[in-house]
């Protein structure tokens, strides 16, 4: 279960010193929802609660009644990953960690963009669902709230695939 949820923590967060250099780049926010992570081995959920800030990402996740919480972190010293107020594992960046303690590849810097609705196609409507390929992941960004912050992202390329449910934005 801690697998699951570091994994999906790490998906959401980007390495900070490589932010995307777009007009929401120094935009801090919060967003809350769910997570849903799956690939041939797992399909499991867990509640998210991602706050940004310029330079630092803080992600929690959690199961039914806060069971299985993680917490990770990253700044521009690099990321780490924290369970029961303790140190799990820390590397230089978001995608070291997870490449080393996953053993996955995930678009983690683009992910930064894709959940605040930046991405490809920025060209498409703001209300209408926004699909496109990037380095060869498939981005689904819809549902949007008035803000044009789209409020369900799915992203794939097979084997993986991540559904993000976001119920409340705060600038």
């Amino acid at each position: 279960m801690l697998r699951l949820f570091a994994a999906t923590i790490i998906l959401l967060l980007s390495a900070c010193s490589s932010l995307p250099s777009d007009h929401r780049q120094d935009w801090q926010w919060q967003l809350t929802g769910r997570a849903v992570f799956q690939n041939p081995e797992q399909r499991d959920s867990a509640n998210i609660l991602w706050q940004s800030a310029p330079g630092r990402d803080n992600v929690q996740l959690s199961g039914p009644f806060g069971q299985g919480a993680v917490r990770l972190i990253a700044d521009a010293r690099g990321a780490s990953l924290w369970r029961d107020g303790e140190l799990r594992a820390s590397d230089t960046s978001i995608e070291a960690l997870l490449s080393r303690q996953l053993n996955w590849q995930v678009p983690v810097e683009q992910l930064r963009d894709w959940v605040r609705g930046s991405g490809a196609n920025d060209n498409s409507s703001k209300f209408a669902d926004r699909q496109f390929e990037q380095d060869g992941w498939r981005v689904l960004q819809s549902k949007f709230n008035p803000d044009g912050l789209p409020r369900k992202i799915v992203i794939e390329r097979p084997p993986y695939k991540l559904t993000l449910l976001i119920a409340k934005w705060t600038p």
